[in-house]
């Protein structure tokens, strides 16, 4: 009997000793920094501005600020015009013609107030939508980028307070992310 009951036990003895090497290397593999990690860091600001198609963005929004200034300049050339009217005929007018005016230039600061607000809503409206979709943009080429290249984690360059040059890959995305994206992907603002 005695013999029976050590037979297993060698047996599980003897599997036990094999299987520690192999669960060692294991557990050494997964707890190595070095074999385990690959990190990088990018700036996505640079990336978002300096690629064609951020430029490109910033060049239509530009156009659109400056359709929406110069109708409020139109605006304002009406205002003032008004104000001279009445400043330079400010005697020789009747009271009703100065109340007339009076009421077109109060109707006029009144439109002017409106176009600036609606324009400044228009263009937040059209920065924030052509943003969001550079961004997320941005954000499918580093999750790509991350899987091809086999990164472990992929910060963003601005929130760490150290990284060694060789973890940035900030010219390498710029240059896909001009690569892969073609003009006028993330939208236009519209005028």
């Amino acid at each position: 009997m005695k013999r029976s009951l050590n037979t297993p036990l060698a047996c599980m003895c003897a599997i036990v000793l094999m299987a520690s090497p192999v669960a060692a290397r294991r557990a050494e593999a997964q707890t190595s920094p070095a074999a385990a990690l690959r990190i990088g860091v990018v700036s996505q600001d640079k990336v978002l501005n300096e690629s064609e198609e951020g430029k490109r963005l910033k060049i239509e929004l530009e156009k659109l600020r400056g359709v929406k200034a110069s109708a409020i300049d139109a605006k304002e050339k009406e205002i003032k015009g008004l104000q001279d009217q009445v400043l330079n005929a400010q005697f020789s007018l009747s009271d009703e013609k100065r109340e007339e005016i009076a009421r077109q230039l109060k109707r006029k600061r009144v439109e002017y107030d409106r176009l600036n607000d609606d324009a400044t809503a228009e263009f937040q409206e059209a920065a924030n939508r052509a943003q969001g979709k550079l961004v997320a943009m941005f954000r499918d080429l580093i999750i790509k980028y991350g899987a091809e290249k086999g990164y472990t984690v992929i910060l963003e360059k601005g929130t760490i307070y150290f990284g060694s040059q060789a973890v940035d890959i900030t010219e390498d995305i710029l240059t896909r992310f001009n690569q892969t994206t073609p003009v006028g992907a993330a939208g236009t603002a519209r005028p």
